[in-house]
């Protein structure tokens, strides 16, 4: 199995992600833990790295998109690739000019992006007899009621994969915790927003901790990043670019973790909490009766992290920002089986059983592309002598 992976960085400012640290320990968003096990767990990948134009860049010559795109497409046909797969909304990586392909894309979504453009780079994709995945059922109601508030056709997704599994060694289960909860997140004002655990518990008991990351963090970057940090990093106990190993460590320390962040689709960290024996608080989007919002499409699950724990008593949704919520939640957890946690999410989320849902989702990509072309292939044929190719099998 030949796959070729076209790796964009989302932010140019992570350069310790760029080619010399493909593999390296350090990870910044879901998406860049995603390709780097593809390259990790299968034997024939090849990595395309593609840098981030800027969208001004993109404006003013669009001519820059299409070269990508053909670049893409050429080294396929150069490794004699089986599948492209790729995981970023990015035109070049998904639009218009890479989607007649001859080698079949298997697109993996991530997150949920508000935005037309999305559902046309998806549409466009499954149009050409590519294939479309998700990671959770949280995002197919998203997309499917934001199609239909545009009066647009639902996208027929071709399944869920699962985007993560855990290796090595169990972490030590560690009961004298030191902090109430935890959270992990970018340091962005736009998605994570990390300090939301530390201002919606001020001024209460509760000890808290928080990992972020602020190294790269200049006066270019986007987002508003630097002034959301320095309008926070008054706040105690903040640890900030943290190897891995240290990560970890320091989530076995805390009785809960907070996800702060409501839209989240690929929360790694969160299964990693489970997999210190820790329990999940997810900041939810819901009605008074604790249902899901219009915007998901009235089903379940409320948020990208239901889906994790192995148990439903492994973690609670709270209304968004709810303080009073938090804190009943923090206190929920007091006397909870954390080794229970721990052994059920080793159990279940193993390399094993991850490659092999890959493996069927890149077999589906290939027989649902080759099957198709074979198809309007052998119609376009028919047709060409004046008949249907039904007519054409029955005869």
């Amino acid at each position: 199995m030949k796959i070729l992976l076209p790796y964009l960085q989302q932010n140019s400012h992570y350069a310790e992600l760029e080619r010399k640290n493909f593999l390296n320990d350090v990870v910044t968003t879901g998406q860049s833990w995603f390709a780097k096990m593809i390259y990790k767990n299968f034997d024939d990948v090849t990595v395309k790295f593609v840098n981030n134009i800027k969208s001004k860049e993109l404006r003013e010559n669009p001519k820059i998109s299409k070269e990508i795109c053909n670049s893409i497409k050429k080294k396929a046909n150069e490794i004699n690739a089986d599948v492209i797969i790729c995981n970023n909304f990015q035109s070049y990586i998904s639009g218009a000019s890479v989607v007649d392909s001859n080698i079949p894309i298997m697109y993996v979504c991530h997150e949920n992006r508000a935005s037309m453009s999305c559902i046309k780079h998806m549409k466009r994709l499954k149009k050409n007899n590519h294939s479309v995945f998700l990671v959770n059922e949280f995002q197919k109601n998203y997309y499917d009621a934001y199609a239909k508030r545009l009066n647009s056709d639902l996208i027929s997704f071709d399944g869920f994969v699962e985007p993560a599994y855990l290796e090595g060694e169990k972490p030590k289960i560690n009961n004298e915790v030191e902090f109430d909860c935890v959270t992990i997140g970018r340091c962005s004002p736009k998605y994570k927003m990390p300090y939301r655990l530390k201002s919606m518990l001020k001024d209460t008991e509760f000890k808290t901790l928080l990992m972020s990351n602020v190294k790269n963090l200049d006066s270019e970057s986007e987002d508003g990043k630097v002034q959301y940090y320095e309008k926070n990093k008054h706040w105690k106990d903040c640890l900030y670019d943290l190897p891995h190993e240290e990560v970890i460590k320091n989530l076995t320390k805390s009785r809960t973790y907070f996800m702060t962040w409501e839209d989240e689709c690929f929360p790694v960290v969160g299964l990693e909490a489970l997999s210190c024996g820790v329990p999940l608080i997810l900041n939810s989007r819901m009605t008074n009766d604790r249902g899901p919002v219009k915007r998901q499409n009235f089903k379940y699950p409320l948020h990208g992290g239901d889906k994790w724990a192995t148990n439903k008593s492994y973690y609670k949704n709270i209304k968004h920002n709810s303080r009073e919520e938090l804190i009943n939640a923090i206190n929920s957890f007091k006397d909870i089986d954390r080794k229970e946690i721990q052994d059920m999410t080793w159990e279940k989320y193993t390399q094993v059983r991850w490659k092999k849902i890959i493996s069927n989702a890149i077999d589906k990509t290939i027989d649902n592309f080759n099957k198709t072309n074979i198809y309007l292939a052998l119609n376009t044929k028919s047709e060409s002598f004046g008949i249907t190719l039904l007519e054409a099998v029955n005869n």
